[in-house]
């Protein structure tokens, strides 16, 4: 045990963070401190042990993470996170696993490592274990999660946008920067005390489930932006991408050839594969999707399907699925949407023949049988009546609500009115992506299973449609 007290002992956290990078037994970064604007040391740090890092911090209308930090995550290896949350936090640990924690009273900025009087202690991840520490402090990230969400590109220009406006309208800046900040940003949870959270009025709009469902959505989307930026790096012309393909859509198709041909194709069962790949890459960062793009790039040819969705389903899809076509969407063309999602696809020849009206042992070929599931779907309403064309236009283009929560309603939450009967994430998130690709990066379940396999951890894997 340590006590890092700057000036009154000569003992500062740099120190500490060169030791670690000598002894390289550092596994991973998790911080949980209050206000964040600057960490270079430690971005230094999991940069050269190419090792996770994890940093929960506050985001409000008075205080943002510094927008150089906030880049550097953006634009890091897909296993650093920076998590936002809204008030009521205020710690300072940085836990370097299988070294140590430091907590104490110093934020990330160069004045508390180098020129406040602050407090702390280092404890080694001996100490941390003889005392029971490490158990106490996984509970308090676990719980910091819990009222967090994944930084998202957005949130660059949002942070950017609100410190222009503090630093040229001081005055009133508490009425107006509450405002703006609500308008900005996706909701950011932690905004009420922790005495408080289950006393006040809005007790019945907390729900753990649908939390922790629009947070791990939201921390998957913003894994697949940075997959994007690895592929932009060494993006090569290929013979069967056109040009001009979104590289949401490529990233999606390249994972999709990894789930085919390493999960779906092997002997071993999809789940039992999917399980040991993971194993294998996990804690190896970006390398296991690098050298899959690669291995993308080396093909000398591609499976036909995946062509096919390249140069005829993507661009198709993306024609049908704007709000003005949505609105005029009828009930001939809708198998014309469905036909060219694998989610779907998938889904409806999974569908029972007693739900088509279909006899028992009837054997329809796949287009037959999704031309009667598009009629089966187009005849289903939500529990407040909505159609298929209702929630597709609130899933894909109203944006008044975060993304998150439209698809939660959607596939999770049937009493929002909007849920329709085997039209599920899988479906919707493919959906989404295909209509609006520069936003929203394809998402279906085969996509979830590869990221997975691949070692990336906190992505969830869900049903079938």
């Amino acid at each position: 045990m340590e006590f890092i007290g700057n000036h009154a002992n000569k003992q500062f956290l740099p120190n500490i963070l060169d030791r670690l990078m000598m002894e390289r037994a550092c596994e991973g970064v998790d911080a949980a401190v209050a206000y964040v604007e600057w960490c270079d040391p430690v971005f230094d740090l999991c940069g050269e042990l190419a090792i996770p890092f994890h940093l929960r911090c506050l985001c409000n209308h008075e205080a943002q993470p510094g927008p150089p930090v906030v880049q550097r995550f953006l634009q890091g290896p897909g296993n650093w996170f920076l998590s936002l949350t809204q008030d009521y936090f205020h710690p300072k640990v940085i836990w370097f696993r299988g070294a140590g924690a430091y907590i104490g009273s110093a934020n990330l900025s160069q004045r508390a490592w180098w020129n406040n009087s602050e407090a702390g202690l280092f404890l080694t991840e001996m100490d941390l274990h003889d005392q029971g520490l490490d158990q106490e402090l996984q509970a308090l990230f676990d719980h910091v999660d819990g009222r967090c969400r994944t930084a998202i590109p957005a949130d660059l220009q949002a942070i950017k946008t609100l410190r222009a406006h503090r630093r040229g309208r001081k005055q009133e800046l508490e009425r107006i920067g509450k405002k703006l900040f609500s308008e900005v940003f996706d909701r950011i949870p932690g905004e009420h005390a922790e005495s408080t959270v289950f006393e006040r009025s809005d007790r019945r709009k907390k729900d753990p489930r649908r939390d922790a469902f629009t947070q791990e959505w939201t921390h998957t989307q913003a894994l697949l932006g940075k997959l994007h930026r690895i592929l932009a790096e060494d993006r090569k012309p290929r013979p069967w991408v056109p040009k001009g393909t979104p590289l949401s859509v490529e990233v999606d198709q390249i994972l999709t050839w990894f789930y085919e041909d390493r999960i779906a194709r092997q002997e071993v069962g999809v789940v039992d594969m999917v399980a040991r790949l993971h194993e294998q890459n996990v804690g190896k960062g970006d390398a296991p999707v690098s050298a899959v793009v690669r291995d993308w790039q080396a093909a000398p040819e591609m499976m036909p399907f995946i062509c096919t969705t390249l140069v005829e389903w993507a661009p198709e899809l993306r024609k049908r699925l704007t709000a003005e076509r949505i609105r005029s969407l009828t009930e001939a063309e809708l198998p014309e949407i469905l036909g060219r999602s694998h989610a779907i696809q998938d889904h409806a020849y999974r569908v029972r023949n007693s739900v088509l009206g279909l006899p028992e042992g009837t054997q329809l070929d796949g287009a037959e049988r999704l031309d009667l599931f598009a009629k089966w779907l187009w005849k289903q309403r939500t529990s407040k009546g909505k159609t298929i064309k209702d929630v597709l236009m609130y899933v894909l283009w109203h944006d008044r609500e975060p993304v998150g929560q439209r698809l939660w309603n959607a596939t999770m939450n049937p009493s929002s009115g909007w849920a329709l009967q085997r039209f599920k994430l899988s479906s919707l998130g493919e959906l989404l992506g295909w209509a609006r690709p520069d936003k929203f990066p394809p998402r279906n379940n085969r996509i979830s299973r590869a990221l997975y396999a691949l070692g990336y951890e906190k992505v969830a894997r869900y049903g079938d449609g």
